[in-house]
């Protein structure tokens, strides 16, 4: 069978039968099959604390395991490092949302703040040693504080320090100034019952 080429009406042979036997064909190319696409790159669910040495190179016996994501750090006057986020074990030792490390990245096992429900975000320190924290939370070691909340040296409730019924909504930041009121920034559009639209000072 003759197939006229359409460019130049010269006839090329595309295939050859014989009266007494079966059309043949060109053998058909194989090509190798492709490769899959490379799997995406698995984002860290967590963070890692390096801290950095002089030019930004890291420092390798720093390298405390965290199993979940760390959102907020505060270094304390003494070198010791606050913690906060939704990680619940630091180096296999149990530390519900809130932990302090000492210098060298191990955990500080005289800090303890019992669990925190749902996550701190944001840290503060005042000039006694007291621990102001913010965030998303409700409860904090089984008593209700209404998204913030502060803490004594070793982690314990500060029940001094009451807000009632808190900020309608996260508290996003915490600043302390040095007359010792706090400042809170957020989502919220009250303190306590009473309006403070997204910025309000508590007393100390």
């Amino acid at each position: 069978v003759a197939v006229p080429d359409r460019g130049s009406f010269q006839p090329q042979a595309r295939a050859v039968a014989h009266p007494h036997e079966p059309l043949v064909r060109p053998p058909r190319r194989h090509h190798p099959p492709r490769p899959p696409p490379p799997l995406p790159r698995r984002r860290r669910r967590h963070a890692r604390l390096l801290p950095a040495e002089a030019g930004g190179g890291l420092d390798p016996p720093f390298h405390p395991q965290i199993n979940a994501t760390v959102s907020s750090i505060l270094v304390q006057p003494d070198g010791r490092i606050l913690v906060g986020g939704s990680f619940w074990t630091i180096d296999g030792l149990v530390r519900h949302r809130l932990a302090r490390l000492l210098p060298d990245g191990r955990v500080d096992e005289g800090f303890d703040a019992g669990p925190i429900s749902p996550t701190p975000d944001c840290l503060a320190l005042q000039p006694d040693g007291r621990i102001l924290v913010g965030g998303h939370f409700r409860r904090m070691n089984g008593v209700t504080r209404w998204r913030i909340a502060r803490l004594m040296p070793d982690g314990s409730l500060d029940s001094s320090f009451d807000p009632g019924t808190g900020f309608d909504s996260y508290v996003a930041a915490l600043a302390v100034q040095p007359d010792g009121a706090v400042i809170a920034a957020g989502d919220f559009l009250s303190v306590n019952g009473t309006g403070a639209v997204r910025l309000a000072r508590l007393l100390s």
